[in-house]
């Protein structure tokens, strides 16, 4: 906050006064709203019983204003000053005061991505301030500037990011599918547009480029200070997708634990050691919070046995490893538009950091540390919107190319990854048992595999006539069908499983407005092919446009792919996407009321 606020005073005595020989007056906008959210979640997920487990999962009362200046008369190096922004958030979430079920979620920790209860308890934050500079040259030809705190969107899809990746995603208190805006991440950048109007064939074309130095992950709630403690488990209210993959039962890890069970044949019944063994069940698959158990309880016993020593009794840390924030790190990328009669395409590129990150396993001993690393990636992307007069809709569409992004892949033999990080010495005379193990770790082995992704998402836009359900105003539809392709993969139950090679989804958004705009329906359908349904329904209803009220229903519906972590099915290859596998969000079903001022 500190450092917004500094960086937004100098932008502003830098546009102020550069110059010395100005006059101007201020022109000011400044609207915003307060409102309050309060969420109840269904644990038990709509499709199986309505409301029965129920849990307050959000009570957040928020403050959201934009402030415009718009001088008059100040420029600077043939530059005019058209306007200073900022957009502030402030918000209070209750839920952490009037229910205990939050208590266990983590510290904030020394990196500042690593988000703690405090930051989601309260927000306080400046998360636009820039300042635009205008030019003009001949009749049709303009260049801006843009330097600031900034949120930059890219593409035609709604509530898909194929080309909208400039910002990371933030989901600390919110899952998707929400307002484009709220779900990004700011980041301090320069922008540089050039718009021209008609050239030759074209209407218009228009350049951008993005300069950022500005390095920032996708934002998620407060996962894990350690992957080993037993008091931490994805505790934040919207962490709970991860806090199922740590519950779910991954093959790897039980093939990495198979040997132990041969400890059978050389330990008494009654060792504590088969006490645990038996508690954890590995026929039923471990998961990573049984693999923990095994870290800090197992291992060092089966060491001490064995007349060796286990180093690694200290929990096994999570870190991430995000590129500083520097000019040597920037990342960059720009677009060309074009407008054709009633048609405009677009091309992307953009050099950065992936934003979702690759799990590092290979350090999991030898530093008591899991790493979630960022790699380079480059995204060629083209979208296109045209308006088809003949039937007065708009057909969109949109599509990329991701050079290198990280997936969870330990198609390389697993057990070496982990007892590879093991002296061959500890083992003694029971390395027998072990004897198909490789000693050594190879550091090229990281538990994720780089591979090129291809995606394209097509959409459609008509407002038609149902007067049984609105005899007054037309219903808006907005249908999408999305692709995804993982080239070079192979879907694998046991060292691949949390991703197909081809992801599918079908989209639509139905709208429309009672009693002249202040009721208005809305609802939201997603189709997954991987065994998954989504919807969202929402009323809002609004008297004189300022203050407003809004009941929505959010529910996911279909197989329950990861079970319970208590059955022997803990896993279904026939169910692996987003929303099913590892992330289970079957059992996810919430019902929010907001009240609101808009000013």
């Amino acid at each position: 906050m500190i450092r917004s606020v500094l960086c937004f005073f100098v932008f502003a005595c830098l546009a102020l006064f550069l110059n010395s020989d100005y006059s101007y007056a201020l022109k000011t906008d400044f609207h915003g709203h307060l409102k309050s959210n309060y969420v109840l979640r269904d644990t038990n997920g709509f499709q199986n019983k309505f409301m029965d487990s129920v849990t307050c999962s959000q009570w957040l009362t928020e403050l959201k204003f934009d402030l415009t200046v718009r001088p008059e008369d100040v420029s600077f190096a043939g530059f005019k000053l058209r306007k200073i922004f900022l957009t502030y958030r402030g918000a209070y979430d209750a839920v952490f005061d009037v229910t205990d079920r939050w208590d266990n979620v983590r510290d904030k920790s020394p990196s500042d991505f690593e988000l703690g209860k405090d930051d989601l308890k309260v927000e306080n934050d400046l998360r636009e301030a820039f300042v635009d500079f205008t030019t003009r040259f001949g009749s049709q030809q303009s260049i801006a500037v843009r330097l600031g705190r900034q949120i930059v969107q890219w593409g035609e899809a709604d509530g898909f990011n194929v080309v909208n990746i400039v910002n990371p995603q933030d989901n600390r208190n919110k899952m998707f599918f929400d307002n484009p805006e709220d779900l990004a991440t700011p980041l301090w950048m320069g922008r540089f547009d050039y718009s021209s109007g008609m050239v030759g064939p074209f209407n218009s074309i228009d350049l951008q480029f993005v300069l950022i130095p500005d390095i920032r992950p996708h934002q998620f709630a407060p996962l894990d200070q350690s992957s080993t403690d037993p008091n931490d488990n994805c505790n934040a209210p919207y962490a709970f997708g991860f806090k199922y993959v740590k519950d779910w039962g991954i093959p790897a890890l039980t093939e990495f634990a198979e040997p132990l069970l041969k400890l059978h044949n050389i330990l008494p019944p009654d060792s504590q050691i088969i006490g645990i063994i038996n508690e954890i069940g590995i026929e039923n698959g471990i998961s990573v919070n049984d693999g923990s158990n095994i870290h800090m309880s197992v291992a060092p016993q089966i060491a001490e046995l064995l007349g060796g020593e286990y180093a690694a009794t200290p929990p096994i840390e999570i870190k991430e490893r995000v590129p500083s924030s520097n000019i040597d790190n920037m990342e960059y990328g720009g677009k060309l538009r074009v407008a054709i009669a009633d048609s405009e395409f677009t091309f992307y590129y953009l050099r950065s950091y992936a934003d979702d990150a690759g799990i590092d396993l290979s350090r999991g001993f030898t530093e008591s540390a899991l790493y979630l690393d960022h790699p380079k990636q480059d995204m060629y992307g083209f979208s296109f919107n045209t308006y088809v007069s003949s039937i007065n809709a708009v057909i969109r569409g949109e599509a990329n190319i991701v050079s290198k992004v990280p997936f969870y892949d330990t198609a390389d033999p697993f057990t070496e990854l982990f007892y590879g990080t093991l002296p061959e010495e500890l083992f003694g005379p029971a390395i027998v048992i072990f004897q198909n193990l490789e000693f050594g770790l190879d550091p090229s082995m990281k538990g994720y595999t780089m591979h090129r992704v291809y995606q394209s998402l097509l959409g459609f836009d008509k407002s038609f006539w149902l007067r049984f359900l609105n005899p007054r105003n037309m219903i808006n539809a907005s249908l999408q069908a999305y692709w995804k392709h993982i080239d070079d993969w192979e879907y694998d139950p046991v060292h691949r499983p949390w991703d197909q090679e081809d992801n599918y989804r079908f989209t639509g958004l139905f709208y429309t407005h009672y009693n002249s705009g202040r009721i208005f329906p809305q609802l939201f359908v997603m189709y997954d092919t991987e065994d998954a349904w989504m919807t969202s329904f929402s009323v809002k209803y609004t008297r004189d446009g300022k203050w407003f009220y809004k009941l929505g229903l959010m529910a996911f519906w279909g197989e329950e792919p990861n079970g319970d972590g208590s059955s022997g099915n803990r896993y279904s290859k026939n169910a692996v996407g987003a929303f099913t596998a590892p992330v289970n969000l079957m059992k996810t079903s919430e019902l929010s009321f907001t009240v609101g001022y808009n000013w």
